[in-house]
């Protein structure tokens, strides 16, 4: 009896030690994306920055405003959408119940500073604009 706990238990010391090393080595693997992709799953700003940013990138486009601000900040289309990497969703700010579109405001930093970009996401169209783009705590430009 001792001699079998002691084998279940070497095996699974084995086990542990083969996941510790598949999912928490420097690099991509399959099983540390499949176990990040679970967790993520139930944060509300991962899937929404996923739906802007995986979901509908190429498609993203720009309003007349949101143009005229990137040329007064002198940012352009990817810096613009880089918020979205490590960005999080302010859900206070945000309109999620908005029809036809829901409107989301992500908040990272950029060159040092926190900014905010307003998207709106048209989901039944899968696409997605940024609507508005804002240094926190500097007034908006480009007001319309």
């Amino acid at each position: 009896m001792a001699r079998r706990v002691r084998l279940f238990s070497l095996g699974v010391l084995i086990g542990l030690i083969g996941i510790y090393f598949s999912t928490y080595l420097p690099g991509e693997n399959s099983v540390s994306r499949t176990l990040h992709g679970y967790i993520d799953y139930f944060s509300p700003s991962k899937r929404v920055i996923w739906h802007l940013n995986e979901g509908f990138a190429e498609d993203t486009l720009f309003s007349n405003k949101s143009i005229c601000q990137m040329i007064y900040y002198g940012l352009n289309a990817k810096d613009v959408l880089e918020v979205l990497n490590e960005g999080k969703v302010n859900f206070s700010l945000s309109d999620k119940n908005n029809s036809p579109y829901q409107l989301f405001v992500v908040e990272n930093t950029f060159n040092e500073k926190p900014i905010a970009v307003q998207f709106s996401l048209y989901a039944d169209e899968q696409k997605a604009e940024v609507i508005s783009l804002w240094y926190i705590g500097s007034e908006e430009q480009c007001v319309r």
